[in-house]
């Protein structure tokens, strides 16, 4: 019984890291729409950015996404940390929640080897996201698909998006009295 135990715990751990590699397909999507990183529809209904140049914006954010990723993967074939075969299963079952419980099954990946995963991720995690963002706009910027001041609106509404979601984090998000005192009132009459 110790053993299945471990194994489920195994397994488990395994989906996390297959997930965190790999589910990141739903984030490139995100991408175009105003939903998880993507750019405020706010930006093109305001006369910021063009629906062409949004598109742009998306498909830039979301090829510098993929190409992380593969470059994530290289390194951990470079380090020997996973197989190019295991790196290539990864990319095949990329989206599949299930997914690494699958490769753990079929002998594709050990144990061992999907907590590896699991701990290279967590290292990248900490890699700025900002600088990957700035870098794809000072490109569009200077290939004229979008102007500097528009790059930094851009820059803006993440920036106030991800106070926003600190704010809510803190607990001083929606639902939290705005601009009023729960304080009792104090009269005036004496």
């Amino acid at each position: 019984m110790n053993n299945k135990k471990k194994l489920m715990t195994g397994i488990a751990l395994g989906a996390s890291a297959v997930a965190l590699l790999i589910g990141s397909t739903g984030v490139a999507q995100a991408h175009s729409s105003n939903h998880g990183g993507g750019l405020p529809s706010s930006l093109v209904t305001n006369g910021t950015l063009t629906q062409a140049q949004a598109t742009a914006v998306s498909d830039a954010m979301r090829a510098a996404h993929e190409a992380k990723k593969d470059a994530e993967l290289a390194a951990l074939v470079t380090a020997g940390t996973i197989t190019q075969t295991q790196a290539d299963a990864l990319k095949a079952a990329e989206g599949d929640r299930g997914a690494m419980r699958a490769l753990i099954a079929d002998g594709t990946f050990t144990m061992e080897q999907a907590q590896a995963l699991r701990a290279a991720k967590q290292a990248n995690k900490t890699e700025n996201r900002d600088a990957q963002r700035d870098a794809v706009l000072s490109k569009l910027v200077a290939n004229s698909t979008i102007t500097q001041a528009q790059a930094d609106a851009i820059k803006a509404s993440k920036a106030s998006k991800a106070s926003k979601a600190e704010a809510g984090a803190r607990g001083q998000g929606r639902g939290a009295a705005q601009g009023t005192s729960m304080a009792p009132a104090v009269s005036s009459q004496a």
